[in-house]
């Protein structure tokens, strides 16, 4: 109990008022700013998964020959045409990590990371890191603009040229919105005066729990548990606005971190690579009406197997053709 000097108990029957004023109402504020910005990143997320794999797939596949024609190669020869394909392959994967690197930062406008000797070191680090992998990601995109030209050399239309650079300024637009999403949250002072208020609001409600503790009233059983099931309603709300502020670094509510769905990415882009190849394998073989949703296509598909047939295939279909001649 809170006793006086004199050995009074003090206690007082308070209004809860103050708790939705000081406490609810900016937990509940900033935890529906966290669910809108959470939203706002799947949104920006899933027109990443799109431009990266139309990116990939744009640079890969499209009509080389003339009438309506297809042809195997765009560059007339199979080892220059896997290599290619190696090249836009290994820059869009890296250029994914790149992305799923700079959202896995910590967020170094803290200001722990402003006011502290210790914090501002670490934050020249963060701030040179995210330097160096921002222009190392521009880098990337760059390549893919130096592919699409070099595809513009052998006859690639300008029309999807225009598309395809269209689809890589999208894919640049959505990550520099997650960037500012994850950089730019909530207010840090609605933040710390939560954090404040719950160090203080036992000290300010210990009376009204005394009210209730006395014989007169409930008893202290039932102010115990009510003290313990106040203060662990407002530890699982400010926790919940911790896991929403950073979606990129922190688990979510679903069990998932967002920076998980780049590995998917890569992961899609590889499987369009290995039916790309199988598409290839079968128009050596003279199916020229070969369909991705075909059924022969396999679920499981060895992407170095299928390169290593296909120049097999490539070499036989070449030694036929000089045996004819």
């Amino acid at each position: 109990y809170y006793l006086s000097p004199d050995g009074t108990i003090i206690s007082a029957k308070l209004d809860f008022s103050i708790m939705s004023t000081a406490f609810v109402f900016p937990v509940t504020f900033l935890i529906q700013a966290g669910f809108n910005r959470r939203e706002n990143a799947l949104l920006s997320l899933s027109l990443i998964k799109s431009a990266s794999v139309q990116i990939f797939i744009s640079l890969i596949v499209w009509n080389w020959g003339e009438e309506k024609e297809f042809k195997v190669f765009r560059f007339h020869d199979l080892k220059e045409d896997v290599k290619f394909e190696k090249r836009v392959i290994r820059t869009m994967s890296d250029s994914l990590r790149i992305m799923k690197a700079l959202l896995s930062l910590p967020i170094s406008t803290k200001q722990t990371y402003l006011y502290y000797r210790k914090g501002r070191k670490y934050r020249e680090r963060l701030v040179q890191q995210e330097n160096l992998l921002m222009d190392e990601l521009l880098l990337h995109f760059l390549e893919l603009h130096y592919f699409i030209e070099m595809l513009k050399l052998r006859g690639f239309p300008t029309s999807e040229a225009s598309r395809s650079q269209q689809y890589i300024y999208q894919l640049q637009t959505e990550f520099e919105k997650l960037k500012g999403l994850k950089h730019f949250g909530t207010p840090q002072s609605a933040e710390a005066f939560l954090r404040i208020f719950v160090l203080v609001i036992p000290i300010i409600f210990a009376p009204y729990f005394t009210w209730v503790a006395l014989p007169e009233n409930v008893g202290i059983a039932f102010a115990m548990i009510l003290s313990m099931l106040t203060a662990y309603i407002l530890i699982c709300l400010i926790d919940l606005q911790r896991t929403l502020e950073d979606p990129f670094i922190s688990v979510s509510i679903d069990g998932k971190k967002l920076t998980d769905e780049f590995d998917q990415m890569i992961k899609r882009i590889m499987y369009v690579r290995s039916k790309n190849n199988h598409r290839r394998k079968k128009l050596l073989l003279g199916k020229v009406n070969f369909s991705f949703t075909s059924k022969d296509i396999t679920a499981n598909f060895d992407l170095e197997s299928s390169e290593s047939d296909l120049m097999e295939q490539a070499q036989k279909l070449q030694k036929e053709e000089a045996d004819g001649s």
